[in-house]
Formats: structure tokens, sequence, C-alpha cells
């Protein structure tokens, strides 16, 4: 394989940071959704209690989207120095 040629995909997204992106938007929606069940009212559908979960959803989300962009950071700048 000639030099630069592989990976094209996992450096696309350690250059575009797609992840990490993705990370702030699933945080910003599960943010939103409990600013809507807290204050917007809850019914007995979906109580109050179910924002806060939506919250941590996102936060979890978030924790998960940035370590798997800060693994293919790693993972391709090994590679870069393995690389006679």
């Amino acid at each position: 394989m000639e030099e630069g040629e592989g990976y094209r995909f996992l450096k696309l997204t350690e250059r575009t940071r797609i992840f990490e992106i993705l990370g702030w938007i699933s945080l910003a929606v599960g943010a939103g959704a409990m600013f809507v069940l807290l204050f917007g009212g809850g019914t007995p559908e979906s109580p109050r209690l179910a924002g806060i979960f939506w919250f941590a959803l996102g936060g979890v989300y978030f924790l998960i989207f940035k370590t798997i962009g800060g693994i293919i950071q790693l993972l391709l700048e090994i590679e870069s120095r393995l690389r006679p």
C-alpha cells in the first residue's frame, strides 16, 4: 500500500472532527429535550423526571463520541509515527 493511501475514512473523520461535532449535537439535543420536558410541563405519559434522563443520555452520548474521536486520533498518530 502506498503511503497516504490507507485509512482514508479515518483520516477524513479525524480532520473534520465529525465525532466531536456529533457529540456536541447529542448533548444539545439532550439539553433541549430536558428543557422542553422540565419547563414545558410533563404529562402522565412523559413525566418531568424524563427530562433529566434525556439530559443524562445526551451526556453519555457526548462522552462516547468524544472518546471515539480521541481513539481514532490516537491510532492515526501511532500509525503515522510507525510508518517508515
